[in-house]
């Protein structure tokens, strides 16, 4: 297997309550050229992210305690107040329409289904990365509100500069 270059010294953490599917994505990502960190709860992940800088997670929906959705929400607020983008993409053994929706209301980069394409999985995880992060929905009230600002000041950017509308960016 060959490293790309977009995933050398990227550091990703894998949050799975199933030792093999954490060890079997160790192995591979980290012949892929990351620095993998496993974290086996929600609890565990939380901490990783206090003490670490981390770039992308993947994280399994259905763990006991703590799910994927309350730990890529939890994750998200450690990563705002450290400054640091985080790319989180949920994983699952059984995807349906609810699970992606709610992945995507996590802000996350959406939802792999296990068992992965491992080939795939690595383009995934390094087009996810050299991608801007993405906003949480709550976060965009801040971009409508510039917007109406905008409106009812009657200064209207050019097409060109919309994108100075966005704060986040």
């Amino acid at each position: 297997m060959t490293t790309d270059f977009q995933s050398t010294h990227r550091t990703l953490l894998i949050v799975d309550d199933q030792a093999p599917v954490r060890d079997t994505l160790r192995f591979i990502l980290t012949r892929a050229g990351f620095h993998v960190i496993t974290a086996e709860s929600g609890a565990a992940a939380l901490a990783a992210a206090e003490t670490q800088s981390i770039d992308a997670a993947l994280i399994d929906v259905n763990m006991p305690a703590m799910d994927g959705f309350e730990t890529s929400c939890r994750l998200h607020n450690i990563a705002d107040e450290k400054s640091h983008a985080m790319r989180m993409w949920l994983m699952t053994g059984a995807a349906n329409a609810f699970m992606d929706q709610k992945a995507v209301e996590c802000g996350t980069f959406g939802l792999l289904t296990k068992p992965f394409d491992l080939p795939a999985l690595i383009e995934t995880l390094n087009s996810g990365l050299a991608a801007a992060p993405l906003r949480r929905p709550e976060q965009h009230a801040e971009t409508v509100a510039v917007a109406v600002n905008v409106v009812e000041s009657g200064s209207y950017p050019s097409w060109n500069g919309l994108h100075q509308l966005d704060p986040g960016r």
